[in-house]
């Protein structure tokens, strides 16, 4: 077999389901989901725009939180759900064949964040999905460049 044709054989065996499910699994892109729907990106949802994953502002803080926060050094001009940070940090990506899930831990103390601000608290906006097509694509495409060349 002549290398054009062990190329066209690795080509035929690739299975994007299984790319997507290999690149979906990575760090890199846990880290770009949860950065695109809490902070750390130019469009990161919550710090950034204080917007749920439909593109709806939070309620604002109550004047004693913007207090608080201004107390403590923090953002007040949006709602952006950190404080301590535990909530940025309860956020993970659950990988499974065909897509993923953003999860996240919503009680803090004996309230439960979803109930203050709705079901569409976790969770990419469109635009941010946008972004997210974009670099998984690009991901995708070096996980096809590496199987064609490695086998």
């Amino acid at each position: 077999m002549n290398a054009i044709e062990e190329q066209a054989t690795r080509i035929s065996k690739i299975r994007l389901e299984d790319i997507a499910f290999k690149v979906y699994s990575t760090k890199e892109f846990e880290f770009l989901v949860v950065s695109l729907n809490t902070e750390g990106q130019p469009t990161s949802q919550l710090f950034i725009d204080g917007v749920d994953n439909k593109g709806v502002k939070l309620d604002p803080y109550t004047p004693f939180t913007v207090l608080l926060k201004k107390q403590k050094g923090q953002k007040t001009s949006v709602t952006t759900l950190k404080d301590t940070g535990e909530f940025y940090n309860s956020f993970e990506v659950k990988v499974f064949k065909g897509g993923f899930e953003i999860d996240a831990e919503t009680i803090k103390g004996d309230d439960d964040l979803e109930d203050k601000y709705g079901d569409d608290l976790i969770g990419l906006t469109d635009d941010n999905i946008q972004v997210l097509i974009e670099e998984v694509l690009l991901l995708t495409l070096d996980e096809q460049w590496k199987f064609i060349c490695n086998g």
